[in-house]
């Protein structure tokens, strides 16, 4: 999925799924989309668009530390590092979802494992 898509699609959540009553469910929400969602560079906007959504809610102490997640993860891809990027993206993930956190766990770790050998 190319950028301008992912944006379509999470603007459409915000005017469409997006309930400031009932923030569990839109935290819920949010996660699903995310979770059908693909782009080429996903691997930080997963927990950026967590955060954000955390944010808006008014859960700011929640969104933080996805926040930084996001950010470290960028900071990686940046530094022309992607692997670690993916990694750190996907372990600051792995806790909020409901299914696959072993598997995804487990994936995260051989993204860098396997250079450090």
């Amino acid at each position: 999925m190319d950028l301008a898509t992912w944006d379509s699609s999470i603007d459409a959540f915000y005017r469409e799924a997006f309930d400031e009553h009932d923030p569990a469910r839109t935290v819920a929400a949010m996660r699903e989309l995310l979770a059908t969602m693909e782009a080429d560079d996903a691997g930080a906007l997963v927990p950026f668009e967590m955060a954000g959504v955390h944010d808006s809610l008014g859960l700011e102490d929640d969104a933080v530390p996805l926040y930084r997640e996001a950010f470290l993860a960028l900071a990686l891809h940046s530094a022309g590092r992607p692997d670690e990027a993916l990694r750190e993206a996907i372990e600051g993930i792995v806790p909020n979802l409901t299914r696959y956190q072993r598997s995804l766990a487990g994936y995260a770790a051989a993204l860098t494992d396997e250079h450090q050998n």
